[in-house]
């Protein structure tokens, strides 16, 4: 039986900062505990012994190596500063439980794909970045790709859109339609979509602290269309924390901006059809696939896909 949000795993544990390497009761060795227990080599009776002496073997023929030509830099990190484990094997995965922690496709915890078939059922939508000029000309831009094949849209809007400035704006001067298309009222998104049917389209939308704008702005222009809001279908990208340490088009400090963010979750999973986020995979915020290579859209935090 697949495993519950709700129940407990061991792989999956985070570790509280006033107990960096605590034991709980409920799921187990946490991961970092796991890692520093095969450092310090301490006794684990789930570890063979043969996988404790290829550990060994290899940290020998690492040395040797590392003695004969130095490592390219002195320490190896991710983006959060967390050290990279020079090695992954079966002595850093101890209690790792496959059922429990790695799933089947299209189950919970979704590390191997939300749906049952992946890309053997069906192929991922088929979108071009577009967005330039004013919505009338996007909108051209638009529905020619959907006439030569493009099976879903992604839109990119321009700088003052995605700051929150109208075009005729001071800060906007020389940014209009730059990098993306000008919408700066309802009128434009009603422009921007103008014959293109939203429940037969899925629209993808690179915005980020105007998210909740832009979302207000196309359920308007579907329901005028006729269009039930269960049936409308895409994704906010929703993605503010990589605005603080990257692009930095951030309106709001983290915390209000973060709320915003989950109060789109609860609304569209109460009754509109878009993912209200996804993880962006550029600009300084690395995208990786899941355990078994299969690749999983995230919204920030919470690593799942809403309904």
């Amino acid at each position: 039986m697949p495993r519950s949000p709700g129940s407990p795993s061991r792989f999956a544990t985070v570790r509280k900062a006033e107990e960096p390497f605590a034991e709980r009761a409920d799921s187990g060795y946490p991961v970092g505990r796991r890692l520093e227990m095969a450092q310090r080599r301490e006794e684990d009776p789930t570890i063979p012994e043969e996988t404790r002496k290829g550990r060994e073997r290899w940290e020998k023929a690492a040395a040797e190596s590392f003695r004969k030509k130095p490592a390219r830099k002195s320490d190896f990190t991710t983006v959060s500063g967390a050290k990279v484990n020079p090695l992954a094997a079966a002595d850093t995965l101890a209690g790792f439980d496959p059922e429990r922690d790695l799933g089947w496709p299209g189950e919970y915890p979704f590390t191997r794909g939300v749906q049952p078939t992946m890309y053997r059922g069906k192929l991922w939508t088929m979108r071009q970045f577009a967005g330039y000029g004013t919505a009338k000309q996007t909108n051209q831009r638009f529905r020619y790709l959907l006439d030569h094949g493009q099976t879903g849209l992604s839109t990119a809007f321009h700088l003052p859109t995605l700051y929150g400035y109208d075009s005729d704006h001071e800060m906007a001067r020389g940014e209009v339609g730059k990098c993306g298309v000008a919408v700066d009222s309802l009128r434009d998104m009603e422009v921007l979509f103008g014959g293109i049917d939203l429940g037969r389209v899925t629209t993808s939308m690179t915005i980020n602290s105007t998210a909740p704008i832009a979302l207000a702005m196309y359920l308007a222009v579907a329901e005028k269309q006729g269009t039930p809001w269960t049936n409308v279908g895409g994704t906010l990208q929703n993605d503010i924390l990589k605005e603080y340490i990257a692009q930095k088009e951030y309106i709001f400090p983290p915390r209000p901006s973060m709320r915003l963010i989950t109060d789109q979750f609860a609304f569209c999973a109460a009754g509109a059809g878009l993912h209200p986020a996804r993880r962006r995979g550029v600009r300084g915020v690395r995208h990786r696939s899941g355990p078994a290579g299969g690749r999983v859209r995230a919204a920030p935090l919470l690593l799942l896909q809403l309904p």
